[in-house]
């Protein structure tokens, strides 16, 4: 998946390299670069109706640590816009977030609060 590659340096992906910037204290930070992997964490919106139909892949790509279910820009494309309390709406977003439950590892998890519409 290209955005985790955006967010991990080479030789492991493609984000781009410099030595001084504000994340290592403009180069203060000496082991920077050996520990910033296990620092960096990976949180994928689903917007649209494809991606939470591909949600289940999504959750299994290597490096994403999370996944955000986004209720505004689902309601729209579901030609709901601003119905963000829709009930067909939350009944795919618990679909699923059952799906990327079912999906994570031990010792990974993804924060499930759903709020309940009736």
């Amino acid at each position: 998946m290209l955005a985790v590659s955006a967010t991990r340096y080479p030789p492991q992906r493609i984000r781009g390299v410099s030595g001084t910037q504000r994340g290592n204290q403009f180069g203060r930070v000496k082991d920077y670069f050996e520990k910033v992997h296990q620092e960096t964490c990976v949180i994928v919106q689903i917007e649209t109706m494809h991606a939470l139909e591909q949600v289940e892949d999504i959750a299994k790509v290597d490096s994403v640590d999370g996944v955000f279910f986004g209720p505004a820009e689902l309601a729209a494309d579901m030609d709901k816009q601003g119905q963000i309390l829709d009930v067909q709406l939350w009944e795919h977003i618990r679909n699923a977030a059952t799906q990327v439950e079912a999906c994570r590892y031990i010792g990974d998890g993804f924060d499930q609060s759903i709020p309940t519409v009736e």
